[in-house]
C-alpha cells in the first residue's frame, strides 16, 4: 500500500448570498493539490503539486489570496478541477490511504467530487494525522497547528499554506509517528 499525504488549498465565495447550495453546499472550490507519496516504510518516492483554474469561485477571496500568495493570475495557467482528479488518482495508485493534517481536505475533497460530478471509489481509507500526533506526541486532544508540530519535532519548515509544502511538512511529522498504534478510517461509497 502507497500512503499519499495530501493538502489542499481552495477558494471560498467572496460572501454566503454567492456560496452554491446545490447539490451540496459548496463552501470551497479547490485551487490547488499538492501531494507526497511514501511507500510502506515511509520513505518519500515523488511529489505532486497541480494548480487549478476554479470555474464556480472564480475571484480570489481575499483573506485566501493573503494566506496563500495564489491570484487570480497563477489561477489562469490551471487546469480543471476534472484534469487535476485524475492526475491525483493516477499518482495514488491502485492501493492507497490518504493522510492529512485535520479533517477538512477530505470533506473538501469530496465536496468538490461531487459537484464535479466526479466518481468516488468504493471505499477511501485515511487518517487525519493531526490526530494522530495529538494522542501519540503532544497527549493533547486539542487541534494543534502543523507548524506547531514540525517545530517541535525538531524539522525544518516549509513556507506553510502552499499546498504542496503543507504535504511535505506533514510528511515529516508522519515519519515522527507509529500508524500501526492507529486504526485508519474506511469511508464506503456508493456506485452507481
Amino acid at each position: 500500500m502507497k500512503y499519499i499525504v495530501f493538502d489542499l488549498e481552495w477558494n471560498q465565495p467572496q460572501d454566503k448570498s454567492q456560496m452554491i447550495l446545490e447539490p451540496i453546499k459548496f463552501v470551497g472550490e479547490i485551487i490547488q493539490i499538492g501531494a507526497v507519496r511514501m511507500d510502506g516504510a515511509l520513505k518519500i518516492e515523488d511529489t505532486l503539486d497541480i494548480m487549478i483554474k476554479p470555474i464556480y469561485y472564480t475571484v480570489m477571496h481575499s483573506r485566501v489570496e493573503d494566506l496563500t500568495g495564489i491570484d487570480e493570475a497563477d489561477l489562469e495557467e490551471g487546469v480543471s478541477f476534472s484534469e487535476a482528479y485524475k492526475r491525483f488518482m493516477e499518482f495514488c495508485g491502485e492501493d492507497f490511504c490518504l493522510m492529512t493534517w485535520g479533517g477538512d481536505d477530505i470533506r473538501i475533497l469530496t465536496s468538490n467530487m461531487t459537484v464535479h460530478n466526479l466518481p468516488f471509489p468504493a471505499e477511501l481509507k485515511s487518517y487525519n494525522l493531526q490526530r494522530v500526533y495529538g494522542k501519540q506526541i503532544a497527549k493533547e486532544k486539542k487541534q494543534i497547528a502543523l507548524e506547531t508540530a514540525v517545530e517541535a519535532l525538531g524539522e525544518p519548515p516549509y513556507d506553510a499554506h502552499n499546498a504542496l509544502n503543507d504535504a511535505m511538512s506533514t510528511a515529516r511529522v508522519c515519519r515522527h509517528l507509529d500508524l500501526k498504534q492507529e486504526k485508519m478510517t474506511v469511508r464506503h461509497f456508493r456506485q452507481s
